[in-house]
């Protein structure tokens, strides 16, 4: 289930931005446009639909942090991503809910903190989330807002031990009216839409 929409940018963050990087990126300075469409059967907020991502996510890479010692070792480059997606979540009624994100993330660093910890920090700027039921806006968080996430990455010989650690919002300028209320309202809102 799907906690937030938000939850799914910093998933999704983890997984392109971070896994990605360490799979092997192209190397620095190259950009990497990654197309994305995929359709799944999901839950948001309790509620079956069939969720669908569209778009794409452009990696232009600039400083090789962790370089690679092997095909599963760790690696990590700090760069920008340029996102451009739209989800979609039908329910079986045939009711339809979009998500349009359109952000740029600038990443910060990637910092060793001892004992095989390492501290990400980047910030989003842009439309970070545009919630819609037909025509109408159900919440849009747009502005920019800066992360801080731990992870643990041990052996950098190998990518078997990375663990994700924790997460923070360390700022938000613009109105964030979806993450400024820490999502309590969303399911609320997507159950009130969707049911």
């Amino acid at each position: 289930m799907h906690a937030s929409a938000f939850a799914r940018i910093a998933a999704m963050l983890t997984v392109l931005g971070l896994l990605v990087a360490m799979a092997g990126p192209a190397s620095a300075g190259n950009p990497e446009k990654i197309i994305i469409h995929d359709e799944t059967d999901e839950e948001l907020c309790g509620i079956p639909v069939r969720e669908t991502a569209d778009g794409w996510v452009t990696f232009h890479n600039q400083d090789v942090v962790i370089d690679s010692t092997g095909p599963d070792s760790d690696t990590f480059w700090i760069g920008v991503i340029q996102i451009h997606l739209d989800y979609t979540w039908t329910t079986a009624d045939g009711v339809v809910l979009t998500d349009q994100l359109r952000s740029t993330i600038q990443q910060g660093n990637l910092v060793e903190l001892g004992d095989g910890f390492w501290e990400y920090t980047y910030t989003i700027d842009g439309i970070i989330d545009r919630i819609r039921l037909g025509n109408t806006t159900l919440g849009m968080d747009r502005g920019s807002m800066s992360f801080r996430e731990v992870f643990y990455l041990g052996d950098l010989s190998t990518q078997a031990d990375n663990e994700f650690v924790s997460f923070e919002i360390t700022d938000i300028n613009g109105p964030h009216p979806i993450a400024e209320n820490d999502f309590d309202n969303f399911c609320k809102d997507i159950i009130g839409a969707l049911g």
